[in-house]
């Protein structure tokens, strides 16, 4: 998949952008970072949040792998960490939102929001979905 084909056709920037709003008076961790994430960062404003970390799995055995000027966390980090909100910069943020739950709910900051950094367009989910009726239809 074209990651960043992805986050154009899903007007990225517009997403950011009300998700920082919605952040404002907020401590947020990033939760991921990978090539989704650094696609993110590359093309969108995200100094209208107030970062305090960004957290990955990775992390916990190669800490030099953040390459961005936020506080490096691992996900146990997160029990102590005195944040207000996850927005998770993943691309399978689903696959990861149990994981971050169940560390939430042993930790400090149990009320948290927890936000995806996007989610698909209905414009082009539409689009994926005709594409493949039309594939089918061949």
């Amino acid at each position: 998949m074209d990651l960043k084909k992805y986050l154009e056709e899903n007007d990225i920037s517009k997403q950011v952008e009300k998700l920082a709003k919605k952040c404002k008076s907020k401590k947020v961790v990033f939760y991921g970072a990978g090539e989704f994430f650094y696609l993110i960062k590359e093309n969108c404003d995200l100094t209208k949040f107030n970062v305090i970390g960004i957290c990955d799995l990775k992390f916990t055995t190669n800490p030099e792998a953040n390459k961005t000027e936020y506080k490096t966390l691992v996900p146990e980090n997160l029990k102590t960490e005195d944040y207000d909100a996850i927005v998770i910069t993943l691309y399978n943020d689903l696959q990861v939102l149990p994981h971050i739950e169940k560390v939430i709910k042993t930790s400090k900051n149990k009320n948290t929001d927890i936000y995806p950094i996007m989610t698909p367009t209905i414009k082009y989910l539409f689009r994926q979905l005709f594409k493949k009726d039309a594939l089918l239809q061949q």
